[in-house]
């Protein structure tokens, strides 16, 4: 492999002009984030409940678990729609929970990483790419995505699928 500097390519220049333009509303988005210092605070760093998060795991770097805490956290979606479950289902529950959300976990994974299903209202226990098209299409500006699976790009892989059919049928303002 060699290094492809973004900044030679059309896109890459096109992607870091709007990178720069945003980044007032990023800088508020986490400012937003640390707002929630001190419940972030009470996270553990090593496990003390099987169902908490904690920050010294080995699938969801702490900066990671941070920004997601305080995503829903501020946002408050409808439903926190997650692609690949575990550390991450455990922080969005974190969050949902220290603030009394009214936001429902939907965790799509065939094999989640923990036994998350009793901190999910909903588990399809299928690939991404399974998934009805109807629920893709019934995601809404009220909901949150989150897409953690295979970080793969093949013919109709999680990754492929995601990129060419469900990110260009989201709905405006929904959080992806």
């Amino acid at each position: 492999p060699h290094s492809r500097p973004i900044e030679d390519a059309a896109g890459g220049r096109r992607l870091t002009t709007r990178l720069r333009a945003e980044e007032d509303r990023y800088a508020a988005t986490l400012r937003g984030v640390a707002r929630h210092v001190d419940s972030l605070l009470r996270i553990p760093r090593a496990q003390k409940n099987p169902r908490g998060p904690f920050w010294a795991n080995d699938w969801f770097p702490p900066f990671d678990g941070a920004s997601l805490y305080g995503l829903v956290a501020e946002r408050s979606p409808r439903r926190y729609i997650e692609v690949g479950s575990g550390m991450s289902t455990r922080f969005a529950r974190q969050a949902i929970s220290d603030l009394a959300l009214p936001t429902r976990i939907v965790s799509i994974d065939p094999h989640p990483h923990t036994a998350i299903d009793a901190l999910c209202d909903e588990a399809m226990r299928c690939r991404m790419e399974e998934a009805p098209r109807e629920f893709w299409e019934g995601i809404g500006p009220d909901d949150m995505l989150f897409v953690d699976g295979s970080h793969r790009s093949f013919p109709n892989s999680d990754v492929t699928v995601f990129f060419a059919e469900v990110l260009p049928a989201l709905r405006p303002g929904t959080i992806w």
